[in-house]
């Protein structure tokens, strides 16, 4: 069976770098950014491992999780970089699957997208293949919402919670130093 791994902590603590490290030496990586660029530390350290190792990783931008089950049964390896920015998206413009207005928005969006990375995560385990996923603690994202932040912060602690409930393996990323809690 495969393994799942979660890394939390606060925004620019290494976690993106640390997850890519984590495959350090493994062919058939897939990087799922789910943002549109992909930090510099984190590209330089792709980049160093493809050369310095002989392996060939993929990169896919703009990640959404409508569009894993092909992925599943290409690639092993999987970083999943960053929970946070999906949410963010979710939060801000929404999703096709429902009506994310209303008071209960958070709890709307940490329900839709917890089961969807769910659904990922254990298609993943069972062809055998491993995650690690990256996310941020609340209170430690650098991109608060203003009036927004409380319905955010429901959304993205309710997903980090389920995640660090089934992970394997949880760490805590702080000041480039790695602690594992689980």
């Amino acid at each position: 069976m495969g393994k799942f791994t979660l890394i939390s902590g606060s925004a620019y603590s290494g976690k993106s770098k640390w997850a890519v490290s984590f495959f350090d030496g493994c062919d058939n990586v897939k990087y799922l950014c789910t943002g549109r660029t992909i930090d510099t530390p984190t590209m330089e350290k792709i980049i160093f491992l493809e050369s310095s190792r002989n392996v060939s990783w993929s990169i896919e931008r703009d990640f959404r999780f409508e569009n894993y089950a092909a992925m599943v049964q290409e690639y092993k390896y999987f970083i999943l970089d960053s929970v946070t920015v999906s949410a963010m998206d979710y939060y801000i413009y929404g999703s096709n699957q429902f009506d994310v207005s209303g008071y209960d928005k958070g709890e709307k969006i940490g329900k839709l997208l917890r089961e969807q990375i769910t659904d990922f995560i254990n298609a993943v385990k069972s062809k055998d293949g491993s995650i690690v996923a990256v996310t941020n603690e609340i209170g430690f994202y650098h991109d608060l919402f203003g009036e927004h932040y409380g319905h955010f912060c429901i959304a993205l602690s309710t997903i980090n919670t389920r995640l660090a409930a089934i992970a394997d393996e949880v760490y805590f990323s702080v000041s480039g130093v790695q602690f594992r809690i689980k």
